[in-house]
């Protein structure tokens, strides 16, 4: 388990930020998994460390958003 005994409780909760529950280790653990993921479906060398640098704070909807527009231009 990625993340384990916490509870996301929503998908506006904080994924990086000064205020986020999640620690750095269990940030690198879901990027990874996410590039995993994207990997089986076929799309390779997708660096999503690099998009997460740019950004201050991101909650799992603006994280969920980024790929997906990323992919999509």
């Amino acid at each position: 388990e990625i993340i384990p005994e916490k509870q996301i409780e929503s998908l506006e909760e904080s994924f990086i930020s000064e205020n986020s529950r999640i620690e750095s280790i269990e940030v690198a653990q879901i990027i990874v998994r996410i590039e995993e993921l994207l990997s089986e479906i076929g799309i390779e060398g997708y660096d999503l460390f690099e998009k997460l640098f740019e950004q201050k704070n991101l909650t799992f909807n603006s994280l969920i958003d980024l790929v997906y527009k990323d992919l999509s231009e």
